[in-house]
């Protein structure tokens, strides 16, 4: 073995200082990382390249040898390490996969994951197996036994989300059995990416649990629409809403140019119909297509009034520096413009194939008129952020109070427009799927026409939405009735304590 003098890079920084050169921290250690393992020999000629190699044993275990070689010149001296750096991390890497671990198998898969849009819930799955199996566990010691091991763990788990104490109090909720069969199927998704590759020759078999997965609908027609009474603001979204059956979010990015005016044929005559085409957050394609209602269509166009005077205000408060609101509106848009352009930002360093359509909102001297600040042309505008809503949860709950009825969100809406269909149509399936675009058990089928009956179904729709207002208006009719004999109560009684005190 020879003998080694001191650090090569020691050496380097002493002489190049001598000549006067000075070099700052990132510099110096950047040296340190490219001459790492090079020495200077005692005769202070030649050069030492020594390895920090790791090997497995015969155990599994990892270990490292340093071999060593003398060379004339440095450049060679680092060829040599990195031939050996490079054959050590094949050697490893495929004495590793032959029997990998579940943490491996976690790095093998993360790059086909990371891609998805959920990937912030596969990532907390992950975290769980990692918890319960450790970063040691082999693939192929996972056997069926091991499943049914962890899907109870997860049944008797805390709920993190909801119980603020992981001390396995009783009274917390636990994870639902619905949820327990989705981290079961991702640790299963690994499994069988292993086998995928050749990793492991068997794969273990698990039965889900058994769950429910009907949820009954606790919401009516009637309740629907105390609903949009309480909520005026919001009247033509949740009408909207009803009339298509769509999802929120697709409800939510409806633009003008998918509501239009068409000419279709009605019991043997022509005859004009705005017609909504609705493009689906899920599928990226215009997938329903149907007739507005003409309830519907009053209060649509009352909002696209209303929508466009208020657009029409902001834009004579940024272009006239004296009104009132000059200052306070200029700031308001400045903050969305920068929120927006944050918001892109971030969009184009995720990884994630879908991604939300954002307006483009121009600089304030590039504006010329009310349209410039709604570039998408969209039915709804946040006057928040001048973007498309993200909710309307608390509205709605709101709402929901001063109605005096069941709790339900804006999803459930689109089971009451399916379920209004069908006792309209008899419990005809194929019909309200055309009509909708509900999916079905085996494949998601997506029409976009409309045929003759779909517009007589619709038309029986608007008369029993016509109905179901007047019952709103009676029981609220009622309500107030009385409201106004229990204050008409209470005021005889006031009057009565009064004299009693005289």
């Amino acid at each position: 073995m020879a003998k080694k003098g001191k650090r090569y890079i020691d050496h380097y920084l002493m002489k190049e200082r001598a000549k006067g050169r000075r070099f700052s921290q990132e510099q110096e250690k950047q040296l340190e990382r490219q001459f790492e393992g090079v020495y200077l020999h005692s005769d202070g000629r030649r050069f030492i390249a020594v390895a920090n190699v790791p090997y497995i044993d015969a155990k599994g275990r990892k270990r490292y040898k340093r071999p060593e070689k003398t060379f004339k010149t440095v450049t060679d001296a680092r060829n040599w390490l990195e031939e050996k750096r490079v054959e050590s991390r094949k050697g490893v890497e495929a004495a590793e996969t032959a029997d990998p671990t579940l943490a491996q198998i976690m790095e093998i898969a993360q790059p086909k994951k990371e891609i998805l849009p959920t990937w912030n819930r596969v990532q907390r799955w992950w975290r769980t197996i990692h918890e319960y199996f450790g970063s040691t566990r082999k693939v192929r010691t996972i056997k069926d036994r091991d499943i049914i091991a962890y899907q109870a763990w997860l049944l008797t788990r805390p709920n993190g989300k909801l119980c603020r104490s992981d001390d396995g109090d009783a009274t917390c909720p636990t994870i639902q059995p619905i949820t327990v069969n989705a981290y079961c199927g991702e640790l299963l998704w690994l499994i069988r990416e292993a086998h995928r590759l050749g990793l492991i020759k068997v794969m273990p078999q698990y039965t889900p649990i058994a769950t429910f997965s009907h949820r009954p609908l606790n919401i009516t027609l009637q309740d629907f629409l105390k609903v949009v009474d309480a909520l005026p603001q919001h009247r033509a979204l949740l009408l909207l809403a009803l009339n298509t059956g769509a999802r929120k979010g697709d409800i939510f990015r409806l633009t003008l140019d998918r509501i239009a005016k068409r000419e279709v044929l009605q019991d043997g005559k022509r005859v004009m119909k705005t017609v909504i085409t609705v493009r689906s957050t899920k599928t990226n394609k215009e997938n329903i297509q149907v007739p507005m209602l003409r309830k519907v269509e009053a209060a649509f166009e009352a909002h696209i009034k209303q929508q466009n005077a208020w657009l029409q205000r902001f834009y004579n408060d940024i272009a006239d520096p004296k009104a009132p609101n000059h200052k306070r509106r200029v700031a308001w848009y400045q903050r969305c413009r920068a929120a927006l352009h944050h918001k892109v930002q971030k969009q184009n360093q995720s990884k994630c194939p879908i991604k939300e359509t954002l307006p483009d909102l121009k600089p304030l001297a590039e504006l010329r008129g009310p349209g410039d600040l709604n570039p998408m042309g969209l039915v709804f505008v946040s006057k928040q952020s001048l973007r498309p809503y993200k909710s309307i949860g608390w509205a709605l709950d709101s709402a929901i109070k001063r109605a005096g009825v069941a709790e339900f969100s804006m999803h459930s809406v689109r089971h009451l427009a399916t379920t209004v269909l069908l006792d309209i149509t008899g419990g005809d399936v194929d019909q309200v799927q055309r009509i909708i675009g509900w999916s079905s058990t085996a494949m998601l089928q997506i029409y976009g026409h409309i045929a003759h009956r779909h517009l007589k179904t619709f038309e029986k729709f608007d008369e029993l939405l016509g109905d179901a207002e007047e019952w709103a208006q009676e029981d609220q009719t009622q309500s107030s009735r009385l409201k106004a004999k229990k204050w008409k109560w209470k005021k005889k009684a006031s009057a009565r304590r009064m004299n009693r005190a005289e």
